[in-house]
């Protein structure tokens, strides 16, 4: 039963990625499969927040700048007929079943795991509802639909891949407890030349981003997958009631943007281009307040700004 539950909403998935049909702005018939092309892309992320509490005597700062800029080549794949992009956008609602489907399918609950006979009895019933004919209709246009959709992938060996990064986080504190504490700390990439496995994280991190350009609107869609990360170092200087100490330690600092991976399946939209450009986006946001913290006393909550650019340029 579970397989043609399977089958039913991955059809209408399917259905749901031709729905996105818009007026041609810079139409072109696809790349030939195996063209190169380079993806420019730049994540920052700033945040800055306080917190005062006069009953302790409490006064945090925080803040924070991240930088990641990247140039990772992209290969074209063969352009398809449905759009990868728009069925993970669409996938919460692509299957809404009618009356009489809910109701068949709370009858398949009832059916024993391994009663194959109920199961496949209630599918066939299924299968003369509308709702699967819509499906099998759909499916059917999806599979006659003319390829539009070009997909861009990091190829599977080589491929040119650059990154630069920038990290930064500072805290300062003030507690009045029996004396007058104060904290300054500072998270930071190293000063020097970052460790070769370092680089390679942040390089591999940001393999796992393609893109997909509608071939026939210009538009395009980003799928930003971003788990670069890299060992930082933080050091704090602490003057507690004059008794002065420093400590220091290592912390991994991640890269990974905060965008909303359940909703949308990580893609970002692009914009149509009329240029020599396959694909330009930017995506400009505030966050939620968050928590941010160091230590239990040494905590904020503050939004973060994103801004995110990228470009990809035939080689």
């Amino acid at each position: 039963m579970r397989s043609l539950a399977f089958y039913l909403f991955h059809a209408c998935v399917v259905a749901a990625g031709l729905a996105a049909i818009g007026s041609p702005a810079h139409a072109g018939a696809p790349a030939p499969a195996g063209k190169r092309a380079l993806l420019s892309l730049t994540i920052q992320i700033d945040g800055a927040g306080q917190r005062v509490a006069k009953s302790d005597g409490t006064n945090v700062k925080w803040s924070t700048h991240r930088l990641l800029d990247a140039k990772v080549e992209l290969v074209a794949a063969k352009a398809e007929g449905t759009s990868a992009a728009d069925i993970k956008g669409q996938v919460a609602a692509a299957y809404k079943p009618s009356a009489d489907m809910a109701a068949l399918q709370k009858e398949a609950q009832k059916c024993k795991p391994d009663d194959t006979a109920c199961q496949m009895e209630i599918a066939m019933r299924m299968m003369e509802t509308d709702d699967a004919k819509n499906l099998m209709r759909q499916s059917e246009v999806a599979q006659e639909a003319p390829a539009r959709y070009q997909p861009w992938k990091t190829p599977s060996k080589g491929g040119r891949v650059e990154v630069k990064a920038e990290y930064q986080e500072q805290w300062d504190g003030v507690f009045l407890t029996a004396s007058r504490e104060e904290r300054n700390c500072k998270l930071a990439l190293p000063s020097a030349t970052l460790a070769a496995k370092d680089r390679a994280s942040l390089e591999d991190g940001v393999k796992g981003v393609n893109l997909e350009v509608d071939t026939q609107t210009g538009k395009s869609s980003l799928m930003l997958v971003v788990v670069s990360y890299a060992l930082g170092e933080l050091k704090c200087h602490i003057d507690d009631g004059g008794r002065v100490s420093d400590e220091s330690e290592s912390r991994t600092m991640s890269f990974k943007p905060p965008i909303d991976f359940d909703s949308t399946g990580g893609w970002v939209q692009g914009s149509a281009v009329t240029d020599a450009t396959i694909s330009r986006g930017e995506l400009n946001f505030d966050t939620r307040p968050e928590a941010h913290a160091l230590t239990g006393m040494m905590s904020v909550t503050a939004p973060l700004k994103v801004k995110i650019r990228w470009q990809l340029t035939p080689l």
